[in-house]
C-alpha cells in the first residue's frame, strides 16, 4: 500500500473508510440493482455511518471551528466598533484642519485689512494736511507706517515731488485711476496701497506684501503664503485684458466708466423710464449698489455675437 493511501486511511479512521466504501457500493448498486433489498440496506448503512462519521469529524475539529468563529467575531467587532471610530476620528481631524485653516485665513486677512485701512487713513491725513505742515507730519507718521509695512514707499505730488525713503523710484499711477486702497499687483508682486487726490495734491502710499510680513500679521500661526488659482492673473499682470475677436459680431460698444456711471445713477430717478418701462426702472434702481463700484473701472466693452443658432452678449470690465 502506498504511503499516501496509508496516510489518508489513518486520517479518516475505520468509520470514515467504512463510510466511503459503503457510499461507493451504494452508487454501484443504484445503477445495476436500484430496486433490490440489498441496495436499501446499503443505503441505510450509508446514512448511519455518514451520521456517525460527521459526529466524529465535528468532535475532532471543534477547536478549529471555535478558533475560526473567534476570528469572525474579531472581524465583526472591527467593522462594528473600531472602523466607525476610526472614520469619525478622520472626519473630526479633517473638520478641525479645515476650521483651523479658515480661522487662520480670517486672522491674516482681517489684520491685513486693518493695516490697509490704516495706510489709507495716513494717505488721507497727508492729503488733507496743509503744505506748510506736511513735512513735519510726514516725519511724525513715518515710524507708524514702518510699523505697519516695513518697506513702505510714499509719493506726494504737489508743487514738487516728495519721495520716501530717499532713492525711491515710485511714480504716480495713471491719471484715470481714482481714489482707492487695497491690494494691487505691481511688477508681478502683491502690494498694499492707498491713493488719494485732493485738488492739486496727490498722495500715493505703497508697500510690498512679502513672505517676511505675512507671518507677522498673526504671530504664532505658522507659515503663511499666498496662492492664486486664477488663470487670468497673467492678463492682470499685463495691466490689460485680452482683446477678444468677434468675427460675427452684430454690434460692439466700448464705454468710459467715468462718464457711464453718472448716467446710470440718474436712471433710478427718471420718471419717464418708470412710466415707459417699469421693469427696466426697477432693474436700474436695484443697480445703485454696484454702479458706484463700476465707476472705478477703466474700460467697459459689450459685444453681441451670433452663430446662427444662438445669440450671446459678452461684457468685459477692466479694473486697471
Amino acid at each position: 500500500m502506498s504511503p499516501l493511501l496509508i496516510n489518508l486511511v489513518s486520517r479518516l479512521g475505520r468509520l470514515g473508510v467504512a463510510f466511503l466504501l459503503l457510499l461507493a457500493l451504494d452508487l454501484v448498486l443504484s445503477v445495476f440493482a436500484p430496486q433490490g433489498i440489498i441496495t436499501s440496506l446499503i443505503a441505510l448503512a450509508v446514512y448511519v455511518t455518514g451520521f456517525l462519521f460527521g459526529i466524529q469529524l465535528l468532535r475532532r475539529n471543534v477547536r478549529r471551528i471555535i478558533w475560526r468563529l473567534r476570528n469572525r467575531l474579531i472581524v465583526a467587532y472591527l467593522f462594528i466598533a473600531f472602523v466607525p471610530i476610526v472614520l469619525i476620528s478622520i472626519l473630526v481631524a479633517i473638520g478641525g484642519y479645515v476650521l483651523v485653516g479658515q480661522v487662520a485665513i480670517y486672522l491674516v486677512t482681517s489684520e491685513l485689512d486693518r493695516r490697509t485701512d490704516n495706510l489709507n487713513g495716513v494717505a488721507h491725513l497727508l492729503a488733507d494736511t496743509p503744505a506748510a505742515k506736511r513735512q513735519s507730519t510726514i516725519h511724525e507718521v513715518t515710524p507708524y507706517l514702518e510699523s505697519l509695512f516695513p518697506n513702505v514707499e510714499v509719493l506726494i505730488s504737489n508743487d514738487g515731488v516728495y519721495h520716501y525713503p530717499e532713492g525711491s523710484q515710485l511714480s504716480s499711477p495713471p491719471a484715470a485711476w481714482r481714489d482707492n486702497s487695497g491690494l494691487i499687483i505691481k511688477e508681478a508682486h502683491l502690494h498694499c496701497w492707498a491713493h488719494i487726490r485732493r485738488d492739486n495734491t496727490e498722495v500715493t502710499l505703497i508697500a510690498p506684501i512679502t513672505n517676511e510680513l505675512l507671518p507677522k500679521l498673526a504671530p504664532g500661526i505658522g507659515e503663511v503664503f499666498l496662492l492664486s488659482f486664477d488663470r487670468s492673473l497673467d492678463l492682470y499682470l499685463k495691466d490689460t485684458f485680452e482683446r477678444r475677436q468677434y468675427p460675427s459680431a452684430r454690434w460692439a460698444v466700448r464705454a468710459d466708466p467715468g462718464r457711464l456711471a453718472p448716467i446710470l445713477s440718474q436712471l433710478s430717478d427718471n420718471l419717464g423710464l418708470r412710466i415707459a418701462s417699469p421693469r427696466i426702472f426697477r432693474g436700474a434702481r436695484d443697480a445703485d449698489r454696484w454702479i458706484s463700484a463700476l465707476g472705478r473701472a477703466t474700460a467697459i466693452e459689450a459685444v453681441d455675437t451670433t452663430d446662427g443658432a444662438a445669440e450671446q452678449l459678452s461684457v468685459d470690465i477692466a479694473t486697471k
